[in-house]
């Protein structure tokens, strides 16, 4: 048969021929109807055939549960190691859940949001992924003695409270951004700008930190600070060679001065050492020399003592009356004294005026005058 035949598509298979499409749609809509409870058509426009209730109450409710058991298995959710489920009932905050397989009421009644407490965001201030691509917005600030310089910094942060983070501010994370470039042009306008590029690096990035951290609680935002780090601080480019000259010369002096400070730990205590071994000589050699004058004086004493012991033995008595004391060896080794005695003078010496004593003394025990003195080798004639 052609494709042309009016007759095509409307005779059974009895002969050989295509399917009926009229015939299959009437089998589909009683089918259709069978299952809803509708009439169906048996095919020929005859009687009505009464429906199956039974049946189609019991398709409908096999397909509301399938509907409803799907519906519930989609509040399953599973809450990985590091992050925080924030649930919420008609989009009100209702809890925060630990890591583990978790269930809540399907949507639209709850809702819940996954929040990662493990990772560290990196908010970059003052370029982008390099250093060398510079936001001049963000990088140029003013000192406090009206200076401009460049600075570059990056901030790590990570979420401390799930629900602050969640609900108490709409962006977060540009929140951190705004609040980090103000704080740190809070605290280079109120440094100075040697400060700012030499040795004040770590004393601005921890004010930094503090102050960040203060209105970022203050905000309520649920984010820690863990570090600012300043990754380029530098004047503008069009004066950096004589910065770079000036930082140069700090070098050398600081180098120089280290010098210095290392010649004078080295000369200094090798000074001292010689000033106290010096002054210990010194002290050795004057107690040997006053050792030295006592054993000089010591035998012209004993000499004087045993002339007159000698001359008390002879048979003369000596008188009552109070013996002469010795001469001190300090007098005897007199270098005055000694000058003295070799003048010959006995009255005007110690060991002189002794021995005259001593005469006068024998003297008179033996019933002789007494002596004249010696006349002085200096009188007038």
């Amino acid at each position: 048969m052609s494709l042309n035949d009016p007759q095509w598509g409307k005779r059974g298979n009895g002969g050989g021929g295509p399917p009926d499409l009229d015939e299959i749609w009437r089998n589909v809509n009683r089918r259709m109807g069978e299952l809803f409870g509708r009439k169906g058509d048996d095919g020929s426009g005859g009687g009505d055939r009464p429906p199956r209730h039974g049946m189609a109450m019991g398709g409908a409710g096999l397909l509301v549960a399938l509907v409803l058991i799907v519906w519930l298995a989609s509040g399953f959710y599973i809450v990985d190691e590091g992050r925080r489920g924030v649930v919420t009932h008609f989009g009100k905050y209702t809890e925060t859940t630990l890591p583990g397989p978790r269930w809540h009421l399907p949507f639209p009644v709850e809702a819940v949001e996954l929040v990662d407490f493990s990772q560290v965001k990196t908010v970059e201030i003052g370029y982008r992924n390099s250093p060398k691509n510079k936001v001049d917005k963000e990088a140029v600030m003013l000192t406090d003695d009206e200076n401009i310089i460049d600075i570059q910094f990056a901030v790590q942060y990570n979420i401390k409270n799930a629900e602050a983070y969640v609900f108490n501010n709409r962006k977060p994370d540009a929140m951190v951004a705004f609040v980090a470039e103000t704080a740190i042009r809070e605290v280079v306008g109120k440094s100075k700008m040697d400060f700012a590029l030499y040795e004040g690096r770590e004393q601005i990035a921890k004010q930094t930190e503090r102050i960040m951290q203060e209105t970022l609680d203050r905000y309520k935002t649920g984010v820690y600070i863990q570090k600012v780090t300043l990754q380029n601080v530098q004047p503008p480019d069009k004066v950096q060679a004589a910065f770079d000259d000036a930082v140069k010369a700090g070098q050398d002096r600081v180098r120089l001065v280290n010098e210095g400070q290392a010649y004078a730990n080295d000369v200094v205590p090798r000074a001292r050492g010689n000033a106290s071994r010096l002054m210990e000589e010194a002290k050795v050699r004057a107690v040997r020399v006053r050792e030295g004058a006592w054993r000089h004086a010591r035998p012209a004493v004993h000499r004087h003592d045993a002339v007159g012991a000698g001359q008390h033995d002879q048979g003369a008595h000596r008188p009552e009356g109070r013996r002469q004391p010795s001469v001190p060896a300090a007098r005897q080794a007199d270098p005055a004294e000694r000058r003295r005695r070799r003048r010959g003078d006995p009255r005007h010496s110690s060991g002189g005026r002794a021995r005259h004593h001593r005469h006068a003394a024998a003297g008179r025990a033996r019933g002789h005058a007494r002596p004249q003195p010696v006349a002085r080798r200096h009188a007038q004639p």
